[in-house]
């Protein structure tokens, strides 16, 4: 009998959705992929689902993402 493994997850924050589009084409064969327009979008994921393993950034939205990070370093 083979196990069938779960897809670790990870969430991508990107506002270009041609950006999201690309990264979530080469990355959706091995993970469980979620996805963010936003910081706000992205820490609401993050609350809901803490079997997150990674997070992806993308450094250009237009909201700080440095809070995002500050935000998941202090929830631990």
């Amino acid at each position: 009998m083979s196990e069938q493994k779960e897809k670790p997850t990870i969430l991508l924050v990107a506002s270009s959705v041609q950006s999201s589009r690309l990264v979530s084409k080469h990355l959706q064969e091995h993970f469980a992929l979620l996805t963010a327009e936003d910081a706000e979008a992205a820490w609401d994921l993050l609350l809901q689902d803490r079997e997150i393993v990674l997070v992806i950034c993308e450094l250009e939205l237009m909201i700080n993402q440095f809070g995002l990070l500050e935000r998941i370093r202090s929830a631990g």
